[in-house]
């Protein structure tokens, strides 16, 4: 695999609002999801605190939120809540 490359890794027709599906691909764990407006996603699997797998928790509008503390993490990834800092981690 070349990083930083466009691979076809799921079709896009298996990804519905709501639901979260895991996939293994080149050895990585990522979780795919369509946002509320229509835009497929995909973005590592394992929550950055405990290395929880995100696939077993839900989407709550366009951020996935981790199943044990509710970190909830962004369409790109990014870690836009976490709970335990209160309004200071918005």
């Amino acid at each position: 695999m070349i990083k930083n490359q466009w691979y076809a890794v799921l079709s896009s027709n298996k990804l519905t609002p709501c639901k979260l599906i895991a996939a293994r691909r080149f050895g990585e764990d990522i979780v795919f999801f369509r946002t509320s407006s229509g835009e497929a996603c995909a973005v590592t699997s394992f929550c950055a605190h405990r290395g929880a797998s995100l696939c077993n928790g839900w989407l709550e509008g366009d951020n996935i939120k981790c199943p044990f503390h509710g970190i909830e993490y962004d369409a790109t990834g990014k870690c836009v809540h976490v709970p335990s800092d209160g309004k200071a981690s918005d």
